[in-house]
């Protein structure tokens, strides 16, 4: 754990040195959220129903999986579900960015990529996400499901859905920097869900598990992992930890751990010093492997994961954006 996550997941006292500007963040992310709510600034409404899946932390709390629940649910329930994203730490020649099969994550950011390769949904993303909800419009959506954006408060949404992690909940109950959050805890009563990744959800929110899946080779994305044994596990994702303790729940042996930065960009040369002399399987997620597909291994494998959530989810959201038109 790094030292600014100990102050924000501890009870250390010298986050408080940080309390003012704490204090200043607070004033001006209340201000600028009053200033859409009464029109000051403008909010660009869209024709088809946003769903918004974000959270009021910095870090991963698991939106990206629960936007692939969320598509592959709403398909059943015959509506046409688009997904559109900023695409961080991706770059783009032109935007908006539709992404396909000819795409790559530096043009348009891992967790999208991971998104289009698992679902095969029409995904746009843009730094200006107004910009792809009206390109999504376009191409045929009928309901667009927006991975992360609860603060990009100029793009219009239907419904608001806050994932909370189980475990890490909100720290210190801080705004940045003394704390995690980006909003106080007083947005959490205007959003219309909370869903809680993990164990323990508090009263009113909906539960979701992760279920991990059989790890699959990164070359080819079809091959099985055949057995389980010992391994290098590395996670480039907001909560690594959490990854290598759900490796160790499975019954995988962690020779090594090898946490990186969320989003993290990996190079060949990179990807060569973090395995070093390691000779056996090396275990990732699924966003890392979509980044090193080109220059991993016949040894790496990455760890496909579903979200279960409760389907009442699914009935709140039909229920704000009305039934599929037929």
């Amino acid at each position: 754990m790094s030292f600014v996550e100990k102050l924000w997941y501890g009870r250390n006292p010298v986050s408080w040195i940080l309390w003012p500007l704490s204090l200043v963040f607070r004033c001006v992310s209340f201000l600028r959220r009053m200033c859409y709510r009464r029109g000051i600034f403008r909010v660009c409404s869209s024709r088809v129903p946003v769903v918004v899946v974000g959270n009021i932390s910095v870090g991963g709390n698991g939106k990206t999986p629960t936007v692939i629940y969320l598509v592959e649910n709403l398909k059943k329930r015959g509506f046409n579900p688009a997904v559109v994203s900023r695409g961080y730490g991706g770059h783009a020649s032109e935007y908006p960015h539709v992404i396909s099969d000819n795409s790559s994550p530096l043009e348009c950011g891992d967790e999208p990529y991971l998104i289009y390769r698992r679902l095969g949904c029409l995904v746009a993303v843009d730094p200006v996400r107004e910009r792809a909800v009206r390109k999504l419009e376009e191409l045929g959506a009928d309901v667009i499901i927006s991975d992360d954006g609860l603060q990009h408060y100029s793009m219009g949404r239907a419904v608001e859905l806050v994932v909370v992690d189980g475990s890490r909940r909100f720290g210190n109950g801080a705004v940045l920097p003394m704390g995690p959050l980006r909003e106080g805890l007083w947005r959490l009563g205007e959003v219309d869900a909370v869903i809680c990744n993990g164990d323990n959800p508090s009263d009113g929110e909906f539960k979701m598990s992760v279920i991990p899946m059989t790890p699959v080779k990164v070359r080819d994305y079809v091959t099985p992992l055949a057995e389980k044994g010992r391994v290098l596990a590395v996670a480039g994702i907001g909560n690594p930890e959490k990854f290598f303790n759900l490796l160790r729940k499975e019954g995988y042996d962690l020779v090594r751990t090898v946490p990186l930065a969320d989003h993290a960009a990996y190079t060949q040369e990179m990807f060569a010093g973090i395995i070093g002399d390691w000779d056996g399987i090396v275990l990732m997620t699924e966003k890392d492997a979509a980044k090193c597909r080109d220059f991993a291994s016949d040894k790496c494998y990455f760890l496909p994961i579903d979200a279960v959530i409760s389907p009442d989810i699914v009935e709140l959201i039909i229920s704000k954006i009305g039934s599929r038109q037929q």
